[in-house]
């Protein structure tokens, strides 16, 4: 490996493991301060799936358009693959152990600062409207919020589902409340379309043509796991779980049909609350953000229709589309690799206020203006397994590193002797297993290069390797969800596959 990655990865390693952080900004002055803050996260979606990064559908007319006229990074890198421990790194700036987040089921620690505190301390009125329990008041991401909004509490009878119309209207109706006001505000909206199970409502339904495909097999009898290992990877893995199955149907495309309608339907509803910011004329005094919390498998790696399994980009990368009020700022496409950890510094710069010292991201806010800045390592992760995240990855310079600390891979859950034990269902055995990917030769991360010249890869491993072990950066205490559910999120967080 050329000496410039080797010091590169080391100067990166002293941000990561001792909070030097290099979230400043070279901008002279702030480009929107005291202005408003719109954040809006769409569940589960995939930058690839959208029609302005050249997807054939035509799933986001409305983000199209917010497109043409915003900052768009085409390599946005997500923290975690699921949604409370993405989104609480995003909210802090600091990685999903260091805030006892290893998944849907932790807490977020109560030590880190939130934006929504953050700004609260700053004199805005901090607002969420959610439509998902993971990213509400059970995972602690209601911290610093003046006002919680859960879709799904306020649904009319008979409704159970918080689809985008409701969150839409619901948003509106805040964004009335607020339009009068002299005070500044922070507007965070999350939307859970396109999750499963993916049933957009005519007609986005049958939008999308269904193009023949491969089928698989249901998975069959009680939904139990195969190879004992955790349930909501192996039930997804090399079959179509009971989870999100629709109907009779077992080909793959009718369901990417399906979820493609998703996307076109949230987008509808996004695109009427972005022409309602237009014409209370909110827009122009607002930095607006769109992104997700993490992507989905749909039928790559043998991973069917879920998240939280695996770190391939197609559950790691997300989209992320930034409006500034600025005549300074220009629309632009970044190539570069940013993480979701950059937002809060990146916002702070945008608003005028000082750094977090113990963000791990940096500001964007150069690349916004089109300048360029040194790569920096993206690091994701998932789990749990053994109370820690059990799959690691860094994305580096177009090569990506993945360790697999369950011994599996996700192309299949086939018994072979470096990575189970010899009995046929086994349970997984403690052997490590890592996996190399040229992402610029290969973006599907098909072919793994982890044997080939093990030296051209040592300084990643080393890296990887040290942010992998447990308790080497971890401060906040992992804190499980012990609070019984109420009857309306349960039935939510059961309809969405997360609990059965």
């Amino acid at each position: 490996m050329p000496n410039q990655i080797l010091i590169a990865i080391a100067l990166h390693v002293l941000v990561l493991l001792f909070g030097v952080s290099g979230c400043g900004s070279v901008v002279d002055r702030p480009l929107a301060p005291g202005r408003n803050l719109i954040l809006v996260t769409i569940d589960t979606l995939r930058p690839d799936h959208l029609s302005f990064t050249g997807y054939a559908r035509e799933t986001s007319p409305f983000l199209d358009r917010f497109a043409a006229n915003a900052v768009v990074f085409t390599q946005a890198i997500a923290q975690e693959t699921e949604t409370g421990p993405s989104l609480g790194s995003m909210f802090t700036s600091l990685y999903p152990n260091e805030l006892g987040l290893i998944d849907n089921g932790n807490v977020l620690t109560s030590e880190a600062e939130t934006l929504a505190e953050r700004l609260q301390r700053e004199g805005y009125h901090t607002i969420s409207v959610t439509a998902s329990p993971n990213a509400g008041v059970r995972t602690g991401l209601d911290q610093g919020f003046d006002e919680m909004i859960e879709i799904w509490r306020e649904l009319p009878d008979g409704v159970s589902d918080p689809r985008a119309e409701y969150v839409t209207a619901r948003t509106m109706r805040v964004l009335e409340s607020v339009a009068g006001e002299d005070e500044k505000f922070f507007l965070y909206v999350h939307y859970i379309d396109p999750h499963t199970p993916y049933t957009p409502p005519e007609p986005f339904g049958s939008m999308f043509a269904v193009v023949p495909g491969k089928e698989k097999p249901y998975l069959l009898g009680d939904g139990q796991p195969f190879w004992g290992a955790a349930h909501y990877l192996t039930n997804h893995v090399g079959q179509i779980s009971p989870d999100v199955r629709l109907a009779d149907r077992s080909d793959v495309s009718y369901y990417v049909s399906q979820y493609d309608g998703e996307i076109r339907y949230v987008d509808e509803y996004l695109g009427r609350f972005l022409a309602a910011l237009d014409e209370g004329s909110l827009g122009d005094q607002a930095v607006i953000v769109v992104t997700s919390d993490h992507g989905e498998s749909l039928g790559e790696h043998d991973t069917y229709f879920a998240h939280g399994t695996n770190v391939y980009d197609t559950e790691a990368r997300i989209p992320l589309l930034i409006q500034v009020p600025s005549p300074d700022v220009q629309p632009r496409r970044v190539d570069q690799q940013v993480s979701g950890v950059d937002l809060l510094p990146t916002i702070l710069d945008l608003l005028g206020l000082q750094p977090q010292t113990s963000a791990r991201g940096r500001s964007l806010v150069p690349m916004i203006l089109g300048r360029t800045l040194p790569e920096e390592l993206s690091f994701t992760e998932t789990g749990p397994l053994d109370n820690h995240a059990y799959k690691h990855s860094i994305r580096f310079q177009g090569q990506k590193l993945i360790l697999n600390e369950d011994g599996v891979d996700d192309y299949s859950l086939k018994p072979t002797g470096d990575r189970l034990q010899d009995e046929p269902w086994g349970v997984l055995n403690s052997q490590k297993r890592y996996e190399l990917y040229d992402l610029l030769a290969d973006p599907e991360e098909s072919r793994n290069l982890f044997r080939v010249g093990p030296n051209r890869h040592a300084a990643l491993l080393q890296t990887l390797l040290g942010l992998a072990e447990p308790g080497r950066i971890a401060t906040g205490e992992k804190r499980t969800i012990e609070a019984p559910f109420d009857s309306k999120t349960e039935q939510l967080l059961r309809s969405l596959g997360y609990i059965r």
